[in-house]
């Protein structure tokens, strides 16, 4: 039998345990018992597990290059931060699962999913990186986090002003930190959908995207009072005119 391609080991571990819990649905080949059974007898008599888990992870001590990225196995598999964190010594505590950044007061920096293998492999994190970006907004279209964006964010951005750019950037950083950079990415596109290019339209796009609506229990009226006509509002005209920065604009019926 091949050796099976591992692409998540998490993932695989669960199928494995999941296999290994079906395969006791057999008899014991010595005792000629259910091994389900058998196993619910031994559990009778282990010892209670410790109350605090076993750490198994390593702490290892990382040197980052000019960009902020450090190398393990070898030299062979590099990993981001973040830019404050060029040229400096951290920590790095290596799991089977995760490598997690940390600091030398041991505050957690960044995290990523380890990498295996003897080929040269990269876990890059671009978020970090967007304030510095946001200072520096002609580097953009060379950084990796650029291809992340929709094309019409793309085609947006290329057409604004370096101060423009730096604004935008800014912002996105911001909300990033706040919620994470699909929200913050999706609010800029809606927000351009719009017609709207500046800071305050993107950042109350987010707002409105990202709301969550309280739900209230129905009010049970006594029979004596009217019922009057239900009246179901519309918040598309607002949309509309907010977002157009407060020029009339034509409505269309909800």
């Amino acid at each position: 039998m091949p050796l099976p391609r591992v692409d998540n080991l998490q993932e695989f571990n669960r199928q494995l345990l999941i296999k290994c819990d079906e395969d006791m649905d057999r008899s014991h080949y010595l005792k000629q018992s259910n091994i389900q059974e058998l196993f619910t007898e031994d559990l009778k008599n282990l010892l209670p597990l410790p109350a605090e888990p076993f750490d198994c992870s390593e702490l290892v001590t990382v040197q980052t290059n000019s960009t902020a990225k450090f190398a393990l196995h070898k030299g062979k598999h590099t990993y981001s931060t973040a830019p404050m964190y060029a040229n400096t010594s951290l920590f790095a505590r290596l799991t089977a699962y995760e490598v997690i950044v940390l600091d030398n007061n041991y505050r957690e920096v960044i995290r990523h999913d380890r990498l295996y293998g003897d080929k040269l492999l990269q876990q890059m994190n671009w978020i970090p990186y967007l304030t510095q970006l946001s200072r520096r907004p002609a580097a953009l279209k060379y950084s990796g986090i650029y291809e992340l964006f929709p094309e019409e964010v793309k085609t947006f951005l290329e057409s604004l002003s370096i101060p423009g750019k730096k604004e935008i950037l800014s912002v996105l950083a911001r909300l990033s930190q706040e919620a994470d950079f699909t929200s913050a990415t999706a609010a800029l596109k809606t927000a351009v959908a719009h017609g709207a290019a500046d800071a305050d339209s993107i950042i109350a796009t987010f707002s409105r995207l990202n709301s969550q609506l309280l739900e209230l229990e129905p009010i049970t009226l006594a029979p004596e009072i009217p019922k009057m006509p239900s009246f179901t509002p519309c918040t598309s005209d607002y949309d509309q005119i907010f977002l157009k920065g407060g020029r009339a604009v034509e409505t269309a019926d909800c």
